[in-house]
């Protein structure tokens, strides 16, 4: 499933997601993810992550509370 997501603070990202049912089917569904994303937008992309929609927000709006979550782990750059 492609996900286009917009938030009501102006971040926008889209993401490719699968549900699997049991963890063996993990890699093959990592697979026809990176299939997809190949088949909609060419050879230009990486498997960087890019930063969730709270994440941002946290960064962006209330940096305290995001440092105290990196810095004990919570969340990862």
């Amino acid at each position: 499933m492609v996900d286009l997501d917009t938030s009501d603070f102006g971040y926008t990202v889209d993401e490719v997601e699968a549900i699997v049912e049991d963890e063996d089917d993990i890699e093959q569904a990592q697979a026809a993810a990176r299939s997809l994303i190949a088949e909609l937008i060419g050879d230009a992309w990486s498997m960087s992550t890019a930063q969730g929609k709270l994440e941002y927000y946290l960064e962006k709006n209330r940096p305290d509370v995001y440092d105290m979550l990196m810095d004990c782990g919570v969340m990862k750059k």
